[in-house]
């Protein structure tokens, strides 16, 4: 057992603390610590199931809990989903199913969940759809498809969407596109073609945008290059090579670029050198070598750079190095 400080919110006076468990039969001799009132949140590592889930959910102090990789299955879920003070709840690679995610959706205090790989399936998003209270549903690797997606697509909560390898194609994109609601959107994974990220880059709401490993070519490429609202797009593993990044560098309004394994070399990395928005740019696993590492040096703007696993030369990487205090952050 043992204490992890989370991080200091802004404004806040002291730093949070979480409970670590290792085991679940560990957690009696923890409770003392909650009824102290100085920790909010607790992670058990292994074995629990329901009968933890029972004592857990009548723990008035505890608003977040991560139960990840565990033993709980639907009526676990359920049990979680009638808490009164739970505000996070991480439940990823738990075997809940659609009934566990109905129970989560009748809570009336959750507003972060995370159900990775849960088995919810569609009829458990349908659930979660109606839950006016959540605001980040990370819901990756569930089988979801397109009806999955416009079920959360008509939820008018959710600010944060994860929704990564649910076999999503252009009906469900255009789905959550048309949201009034999603700022930070990741479909990575998934089978989006170029109509669906057409309509995605038209979107007025979302501003943060992960669609690494799809079927969209340069055309949904260069429409989010036009795109007015997106900040932050990672588009890796796509294999767009330097006319892709050519695209992306015309863009007025991406400041942080994630273009990982898409095959990019000096032509590309010396375009997006030039780009008038970009100061964040991650181009790992690519074929930059040191005149394109040399480009990306030249711009002052760019105050964060991952050029791991690209063979840019002893000289490039000196002359990196020499300014690394220039950056918030520099991998080589």
């Amino acid at each position: 057992m043992r204490l992890v400080n989370r991080d200091v919110k802004e404004g806040a006076a002291v730093a949070m603390q979480d409970l670590v468990v290792t085991r679940a039969s560990d957690l009696g001799a923890a409770l003392a610590t909650f009824e102290s009132g100085g920790v909010r949140g607790l992670t058990i590592r292994s074995e629990a199931g329901v009968a933890e889930c029972q004592l857990l959910a009548n723990i008035p102090s505890l608003t977040r809990l991560n139960l990840r990789m565990n033993q709980i299955g639907a009526e676990g879920a359920q049990v979680l989903g009638t808490s009164a003070s739970l505000n996070e709840l991480d439940l990823a690679f738990n075997n809940i199913g659609s009934e566990g995610a109905m129970g989560l959706a009748a809570s009336r205090s959750l507003t972060q969940l995370n159900l990775e790989s849960t088995n919810i399936g569609r009829a458990g998003a349908q659930a979660l759809a109606a839950n006016p209270f959540i605001t980040s549903l990370h819901a990756g690797s569930n089988r979801l498809g397109d009806e999955g997606a416009r079920a959360l697509a008509t939820n008018a909560s959710i600010v944060s969407l994860s929704l990564g390898g649910n076999v999503i194609g252009d009906g469900g994109a255009m789905a959550l596109a048309a949201s009034n609601s999603i700022a930070s959107l990741k479909l990575d994974c998934n089978r989006i073609g170029d109509m669906g990220v057409r309509a995605l880059a038209a979107s007025g709401s979302i501003t943060d945008l992960s669609i690494d490993y799809n079927m969209f070519g340069l055309e949904g490429l260069q429409a989010l290059a036009e795109s007015s609202s997106i900040r932050s797009l990672s588009v890796c593993g796509d294999h767009f090579g330097d006319e892709g990044a050519m695209q992306l560098a015309t863009s007025t309004s991406i400041t942080k670029l994630a273009m990982c394994y898409s095959n990019v070399g000096d032509a590309g990395a010396q375009a997006l050198a030039a780009s008038s928005s970009i100061t964040r740019l991650a181009l790992v696993g690519n074929c930059i070598g040191e005149e394109g590492a040399l480009a990306l040096l030249a711009n002052p703007a760019i105050i964060a750079l991952d050029l791991r696993r690209n063979d840019i030369g002893p000289r490039a990487r000196i002359a990196l190095l020499k300014v690394k205090a220039r950056f918030e952050l520099l991998l080589l």
